[in-house]
């Protein structure tokens, strides 16, 4: 591959993320599939009752996680430079991240951990509809080469 097409990906990658219209439509089928099942399940109302209420907790949780990122953890944008590496920006503010293994990307999905601190981990999930069609190819792009470092990049002696 050309060092022009390798220099492309290396310009500093800034994205931010906004709602997602398509992961608040597969959250919501997925938890009104899993109500269905439990209330569909013959067991004592109070377990069905309880087991409803925990699934609509969660997809809250996850609704205001990544669907439409307003909790305080959320991850609102992510910013990648050479010199610098990875940064996030959650409503504390932008932070030093240190992306994690393993992490998922496909055509259209990234899901992705970072650890904030000694603690702390915090995972972005990316859908298409988020971004920018150019910074979402970059952003995987970018995740495929943190993954293979720069061993792609140099010449094999012997070629």
């Amino acid at each position: 591959m050309s060092q022009n097409l390798w220099n492309r990906f290396d310009r500093p990658l800034r994205l931010e993320l906004d709602d997602s219209p398509l992961l608040l439509k597969i959250l919501a089928a997925l938890h009104l599939a899993g109500v269905l099942a439990w209330v569909l399940v013959p067991l004592s109302p109070l377990v069905q009752v309880s087991a409803v209420v925990i699934l609509l907790a969660r997809f809250w949780h996850l609704f205001c996680l990544h669907a439409c990122p307003r909790a305080r953890y959320a991850v609102q944008a992510l910013y990648w430079e050479k010199a610098s590496g990875w940064k996030i920006k959650t409503l504390d503010g932008w932070c030093p991240a240190t992306l994690c293994a393993p992490y998922y990307v496909t055509a259209r999905l990234v899901a992705v951990r970072f650890r904030i601190g000694r603690l702390r981990r915090v995972t972005a999930v990316v859908v298409a509809d988020r971004s920018d069609t150019d910074d979402f190819r970059r952003l995987r792009v970018r995740l495929l080469q943190c993954g293979h470092g720069d061993r792609d990049r140099t010449q094999v002696s012997g070629q």
